[in-house]
């Protein structure tokens, strides 16, 4: 449960940086891209961290990217988690959405993923969207982060996933993301 937690606080943390003012601004030490259904995709804002879970050990990465500059008025966000199943430090490797570990938590344990991604989107209408993959037990979605950098400033990775419309989603359709590639620039303190 220690984990999870650690996972919603990170990604929490990110959605309430990157929001505000304070959001770090892309560019070319900071900047994610990607092909998002066929059209480009360049985050205007970009920001990450690593979180260590003090009970189990397993270092948890968490990346978010806003598209503020669409010229739809629609805001588009992207986050990417992955954690390491074996308790090392999160680090260069391939994290997938295919493989899951098991996490002891009293007297049960939690089923987690290598990877898992989202695409929010908000229109000037307040409407919002959400995509995400994979769903708890579902299988649905597919897709791989291959971290190539860590250091204790920055990230960097490519990635490609496929995330299908969660319940309630009236734009529907699939999201497929490919040729993905960042620089993020970790948060001041953000490796734990």
């Amino acid at each position: 449960m220690r984990l999870l937690r650690a996972v919603f606080l990170t990604t929490l943390g990110l959605v309430a940086g990157c929001i505000g003012p304070s959001a770090p601004a892309a560019t070319s030490e900071n900047f994610l891209n990607a092909t998002m259904n066929g059209q480009p995709f360049r985050a205007s804002f970009v920001q990450a961290m690593i979180n260590r879970d003090p009970q189990t050990g397993r270092s948890v990465f968490g990346l978010e990217a806003y598209d503020k500059c669409a010229n739809s008025g629609t805001l588009t966000a992207m986050n990417l988690t992955a954690v390491r199943p074996d308790g090392a430090p999160f680090g260069v490797g391939e994290y997938s959405m295919a493989r899951s570990f098991q996490v002891p938590s009293g007297p049960a344990s939690i089923t987690f993923l290598e990877m898992r991604a989202a695409i929010w989107e908000w229109d000037r209408g307040a409407n919002y969207y959400y995509w995400d993959a994979p769903r708890a037990g579902d299988g649905s979605g597919s897709g791989t982060v291959t971290v190539t950098a860590v250091s204790s400033t920055h990230v960097e990775a490519t990635f490609s996933f496929e995330a299908p419309p969660r319940s309630g989603n009236s734009i529907g359709g699939t999201r497929s993301v490919t040729n993905g590639s960042f620089r993020a620039v970790l948060r001041d303190g953000a490796v734990c």
